[in-house]
């Protein structure tokens, strides 16, 4: 049997000139066209039509070859959307997985605020949380290195966020995504709402924040609007109420308990930094939300959803396209 070469034809394609056999596209049957000098034609025809390629009719395989275009056009467009949604799926999660590493206090000493509360650090040592059932916890170190352990969790219990010594992580799930800088780490969840924070801020702008929370809580209780109404009231109140005067046996523990708060006002006036922790977890299927204004716990959703508005969100996301870039600066330039 006399062998016939099958003819190959470049195609163009994104790694570049790649021959495909024609035997892919004809059939077994012979070409009924005639040559020029009119001997039958001796290529194989194509399997859509009774003629080869060379003598196909322009209506027959122009539609073909534009159908393969779109076809080779389509195949590629699909292969790069794959691409880059493999891409930034493969970023957001190695965003979630990195740990990112607690910022370190400049100088003793300072303030560690935790959900309304504070506490004077002077120096290294173990700080629990100050309310029991509370999930942080605090570690100082002589070279000022801060380590937390603690975990954030959903109302179902699982884990979305953990911190562990140096390091806080997002767990992939959930819609949460992290994002941080030299001075504050944060994790949202899908609706972009922080639920946890870690951050240093200035003395004097948490001094600030204190006022603010101070003012707001006189007016919750006094009823009034105005900071003058608001003290003047306060200071009838107290009127009402003189403090107890100590007894002379309580002479000595009225000294010690003086010298106490004397040193507390000064190491608080000598700090300069605050360490900020804000969080939202749920735990045994209550609710814990610590904002700058105070820490609560609740059962009611709709209730910590009113509260956890009062942390404020610092970072803009997703974490991976805008790494450090807080929503103050952004919305500053603007």
């Amino acid at each position: 049997m006399k062998k016939v070469a099958v003819p190959c034809y470049p195609i163009a394609s994104s790694s570049g000139n790649v021959r495909v056999s024609m035997a892919l596209l004809t059939s077994t049957s012979q070409c009924t066209r005639v040559k020029k000098n009119g001997s039958p034609c001796t290529r194989h025809a194509m399997k859509w039509s009774e003629f080869c390629w060379q003598h196909s009719p322009r209506e027959v395989w122009i539609p073909s070859v534009a159908c393969m275009v779109v076809g080779v056009i389509l195949g590629l467009l699909i292969s790069v959307a794959a691409s880059e949604v493999s891409q930034l799926a493969g970023q957001r999660t190695v965003n979630l997985e990195r740990g990112r590493t607690i910022p370190m206090i400049g100088r003793f000493p300072f303030i560690l605020s935790n959900g309304g509360g504070y506490q004077i650090v002077a120096g290294p040592g173990y700080y629990p949380p100050g309310v029991e059932g509370r999930p942080f916890s605090v570690m100082v170190g002589p070279d000022r290195t801060i380590r937390v352990y603690g975990e954030i969790r959903g109302q179902s219990g699982i884990i979305f966020v953990q911190a562990e010594g140096e390091f806080v992580r997002a767990l992939p799930g959930g819609g949460y995504d992290i994002n941080s800088d030299r001075t504050a780490i944060e994790v949202v969840d899908e609706k972009q709402m922080p639920v946890f924070q870690l951050r240093i801020r200035s003395h004097t702008e948490w001094n600030k924040s204190l006022r603010e929370t101070e003012d707001r809580v006189l007016g919750e209780v006094t009823g009034t609007r105005t900071r003058d109404e608001r003290r003047e009231m306060l200071l009838s109140m107290l009127r009402q109420h003189p403090p107890i005067q100590p007894q002379a046996d309580q002479t000595l523990l009225s000294r010690e308990s003086a010298q106490m708060h004397e040193r507390h006002e000064s190491l608080l006036k000598q700090a300069q930094d605050v360490l900020e922790l804000n969080y939202v977890t749920a735990t045994n299927g209550t609710w814990i939300v610590a904002t700058p204004q105070g820490s609560r716990g609740h059962l009611d959703l709709q209730e910590v959803e009113s509260l956890r508005v009062h942390i404020e969100r610092i970072f803009e996301y997703p974490g991976h396209k805008y790494p450090g870039k807080r929503v103050l600066e952004s919305s500053t330039r603007e």
